[in-house]
């Protein structure tokens, strides 16, 4: 029925040869699952690793390794080529992160969740990490707090209502994220709330928000810049030698003259 409230009698009625659970579930309806002598295995992943981690288990648990391989494989290759541009980013140079998934009262991510971690991986600091799990805040948490980025995330188009609302907000105005339009909302939220192989793709999402430096914009000190094309000094225009251009000329008209000269001179012997 929903990710919460399960309907044991349907799954009973599947008569399924392994059911996957995971933190969150009625754990009423897992119990009488269990006692049944169903065959059950629970997962409660709390990062990205984690994430990986289950996948593999359960190639293992469907006889489908070679898939889940193939799966986590690309999985660790996406997430290395970030890895290795943010790796060596001093902290002073990160932009500080707040991911908020409800606005009144404003619901938002501690550690101990998939987006800390992937804001972490991509280059930024989560500004309520001494948070745990999921947490509201107050407004005045954020203020104090002063977010250079703001990342809104709700199921059903909510990301942008969220967005509207923060840009709205006369006391968040005096946020630097506010202020330098980076109150960005989340197109597809189970990108980074799901634990599932698209959860790479919420990274990638993150990295290309996080990647402009948080002030102007401008791109970062580790970034290439574009190269300034060469200026080449123009060379002096070489004096023309008018000497030999005249002396040219008048060898041309010498050679010319004697070849009238001659032509005249058989003319004339023609005619005596």
């Amino acid at each position: 029925r929903s990710f919460t409230t399960l309907k044991g009698e349907m799954i009973l009625d599947l008569n399924p040869d392994l059911i996957l659970a995971t933190y969150g579930n009625d754990m009423g309806v897992l119990n009488q699952i269990i006692s049944l002598d169903l065959t059950i295995f629970c997962l409660n992943p709390l990062d990205l690793e984690d994430i990986i981690s289950s996948i593999n288990t359960i190639g293992v648990l469907t006889q489908e390794e070679e898939n889940a391989s193939l799966i986590t494989g690309d999985m660790r290759r996406r997430i290395e080529i970030i890895q290795d541009e943010t790796a060596f980013i001093p902290d002073s140079d990160k932009p500080e992160v707040l991911y908020i998934v409800w606005y009144d009262p404003m619901f938002v991510a501690g550690s101990e969740t998939y987006a800390d971690d992937l804001m972490k991986i991509a280059g930024g600091m989560n500004i309520m990490s001494e948070l745990e799990g999921w947490r509201a805040i107050s407004i005045e948490s954020v203020i104090d707090k002063d977010p250079d980025v703001i990342i809104c995330s709700g199921m059903g188009g909510g990301s942008y209502t969220i967005r509207d609302s923060i840009m709205n907000d006369k006391i968040l105005a005096h946020t630097g994220a506010v202020r330098n339009d980076r109150v960005y909302p989340i197109e597809d939220p189970n990108t980074i709330e799901r634990a599932g192989p698209r959860v790479v793709e919420g990274l990638e999402t993150f990295y290309e928000l996080l990647k402009d430096s948080p002030d102007t914009g401008e791109a970062p000190e580790n970034e290439t810049q574009p190269e300034q094309p060469v200026q080449v000094p123009n060379e002096p225009e070489k004096p023309v030698d008018t000497e030999g251009s005249y002396g040219s000329i008048i060898l041309i008209i010498l050679i010319l003259a004697v070849i009238l000269l001659a032509v005249y001179i058989v003319q004339v012997r023609r005619n005596d």
